[in-house]
């Protein structure tokens, strides 16, 4: 039986645009902006964007493109 998932922390994802990806994300899948969490992109980290009660983050990384792999960071497994 697989584990029933509450929440995932962050997933990593490498964009190569902020404002495009942050807008296709909101449009897409409801997802906004974490402003108190700005400050990481202010000083060259990810832009962090969340539904809306906050148990799915995506941090979004602005790079060229090139061939990368994704990471997931989970906590707060349920195994019931």
């Amino acid at each position: 039986m697989l584990p029933k998932l509450d929440r995932i922390d962050h997933v990593h994802v490498f964009v190569s645009s902020h404002a495009r990806s942050e807008r296709w994300y909101q449009e897409t899948l409801g997802l906004a902006r974490v402003s108190k969490l700005d400050f990481w992109m202010d000083q060259g980290g990810p832009l962090t964007i969340a539904n809306q009660d906050g148990s799915l983050h995506l941090a979004l990384f602005e790079r060229p493109w090139h061939n990368s792999r994704s990471t997931a960071n989970s906590r707060g497994l349920n195994p019931s």
